[in-house]
């Protein structure tokens, strides 16, 4: 199976331009997502990538299925400068 056949990606940035309501985002839309274990994974888009995209420490981008009905995944961009010593 192709996952890019049956899959698309939004940028939670767009998504939150789109509804409008980070409430309703964290609560109907990324509790959805189950990883197989609970951990830092799921509490991160479950808890934390909201604030972390508006204090733009970070980018999201969700994976979903072109039915709109399951979240598959997500990666996330941190904005962290690297220091050269």
């Amino acid at each position: 199976m192709d996952i890019r056949k049956k899959s698309e990606t939004i940028s939670l940035q767009k998504l939150r331009e789109k509804l409008k309501d980070d409430d309703f985002i964290k609560e109907k839309i990324l509790k959805t997502f189950r990883s197989r274990d609970r951990n830092s994974i799921e509490d991160f888009l479950h808890n934390k990538a909201i604030d972390f995209e508006k204090k733009s420490l970070s980018a999201t981008h969700i994976i979903y299925d072109k039915e709109g009905t399951e979240i598959l995944g997500y990666f996330t961009f941190a904005n962290k400068s690297l220091t050269k010593r």
